[in-house]
């Protein structure tokens, strides 16, 4: 590396069917905004002081016609934020398909008991198809049920190493303009070819009894994740402010700030270090409980970007756990936004296409699967799959011909089933409430700090449908009043 690649790379984390006939679209105009109802809503609605100060771009497409109602800066280029998660979701369901499965399996290689990660986003507990209100989930249920596969074959004793190993994707655990602070916490947990839990663990900081005594922590996991070098105190009033940071390389976990006494506990969502060596830790522990004696380490296998490529490890399958179809676990990426999901699933794009899981393949395909859309490969520029970097760019007018396209495909009703729904389910279960829409959008956020985001379609009362696209970067103002805007824009629409 040369002598100031540490302080770029430091820069880069901190900156940031049967057959069916060809689809017939009409070709979107780049219009400015034509004159009419339509347009004097939305300029009424963006002289509001919370929009006024803020960079608005904005495309409304009729959908049969492909037509387009509306145009703000629809050529112009904006943070997405979120809003990735479209391309990523519509690359995954036209690539992989929306019945493809992932298939985990356990296989007794030697001496040595491997957990072998096949990129599904999904071991674990969760709730599958998506349910609003679905119960939180066990974080171990899908390494506790490999666990009990193993021990109903009668094995009583690994005298190897428990390895995961998760070389099905290279291993690049960050993607480029992600920010430090993402990175530890579960924004950004690291990217692997194994997921277990949204390779996440929950701390649980309660108060003592008596003001002036350290609060207790315990680890929703039947181990401890990290060390913890705890500094918070019971003290004060009302909720009180827990703090956490575990610096780069370190393995230490260090709370301060505080609980008052009497006071509901905290409950802190911590991204694992590395999720192949969690997960075999996790498998070592829950094979323990079962009886099966295990001597050798939990640790990993990973296929480092630059290095020869490892040979696939051979052995008897001992256990397997076989996903949901894609059309389901992708609801979970654009329901709730899920990063991470997304992420893995640009790579199982790449895995499939290639053979190999990276994110350069994944955003080639990507590059690929537009220019067959018919969305102009210069009207986007993504470094990751979810939109949590800052070197993502995109147009509105990019954005609404992917959700034209998409609206049009073999594949539309299960597309359209994965967008959030206003005032239903999802990132927009709380919205639009105030303006009686209830189910009429059906869309994608996004928000970063200082962007926010939300495209989608719109069903009119008519039973006529528009495709919209709204971005939003720099504004000074609340998110909360920005998202009220967007709001207000797309009631317009409708």
């Amino acid at each position: 590396m040369k002598p100031y690649g540490w302080l770029l790379l430091f820069a880069s984390l901190c900156g940031s069917l049967a057959e069916t006939p060809p689809i017939q679209r009409a070709p979107a105009k780049k219009a400015a905004a034509p004159a009419g109802p339509l347009s004097v809503r939305i300029s009424r609605i963006l002289a509001d002081k919370a929009a006024k100060e803020a960079f608005w771009g904005i495309e409304v497409r009729d959908q049969k016609s492909g037509r387009v109602l509306y145009a703000l800066n629809a050529d112009r280029f904006f943070v997405p934020a979120s809003n990735t998660k479209l391309f990523t979701t519509a690359l995954a369901m036209t690539r992989l398909g929306p019945g493809y499965q992932f298939h985990t399996r356990v296989i007794r290689s030697g001496r040595d008991l491997v957990l072998v990660g096949a990129g599904d986003p999904n071991l674990s507990g969760r709730t599958i198809p998506y349910e609003p209100l679905s119960p939180e989930p066990a974080p171990l249920a899908a390494i506790n049920q490999l666990a009990d596969e193993i021990a109903a074959r009668g094995i009583k004793h690994i005298d190897g190493e428990i390895i995961g190993d998760d070389t099905a994707f290279v291993y690049e655990p960050y993607a480029p303009g992600w920010g430090l602070s993402d990175t530890f916490s579960d924004d950004g947990p690291p990217i692997s070819a194994i997921c277990v839990d949204d390779n996440v663990a929950e701390l649980q900081v309660i108060p003592a009894v008596e003001n002036g005594t350290p609060v207790q922590t315990t680890w929703q996991l039947p181990f401890e994740l990290y060390p913890i070098d705890n500094a918070a105190n019971t003290k004060g009033e009302g909720r009180g402010n827990i703090r956490y940071q575990r610096m780069p390389g370190s393995h230490t976990l260090r709370l301060w700030g505080s609980l008052p006494a009497g006071s509901p506990s905290d409950l802190l969502a911590l991204p694992v270090d590395d999720p192949a060596r969690f997960a075999a830790q996790a498998l070592k522990d829950s094979l323990l409980r079962r009886g099966i004696v295990t001597d050798g380490q939990a640790i990993a296998r990973h296929q480092l970007p630059g290095s020869p490529d490892l040979s696939p490890l051979t052995g008897d399958l001992v256990a397997e756990r076989v996903s949901v179809p894609i059309e389901q676990a992708a609801q979970v990426v654009d329901k709730i936004s899920q990063n991470l999901h997304a992420e893995m699933l640009l790579r199982d794009v790449a895995l499939k296409v290639a053979g190999k899981g990276t994110r350069e393949g994944g955003l080639a395909e990507l590059a690929q699967f537009l220019k067959e859309a018919g969305v102009d490969p210069e009207g986007v520029h993504f470094s990751d799959g979810s939109g949590l970097s800052r070197y993502n760019i995109v147009t509105p007018h990019a954005i609404a011909g992917l959700l034209h396209y998409m609206a049009e495909s073999p594949v539309r009703d299960q597309w359209i089933a994965l967008l959030p729904i206003g005032g239903v389910d999802g990132s927009l279960h709380a919205r639009f409430k105030a303006l009686r829409l209830n189910g009429e959008i059906h869309a994608k956020t996004g928000s970063l700090t200082h962007v926010s985001a939300l495209s989608g379609y719109a069903v009119r009362k008519d039973g006529t449908t528009v495709d919209f696209s709204i971005l939003v970067n720099n504004y000074g103002v609340s998110t909360a009043a920005v998202r009220e805007v967007i709001d207000r824009l797309a009631a317009a629409i409708l």
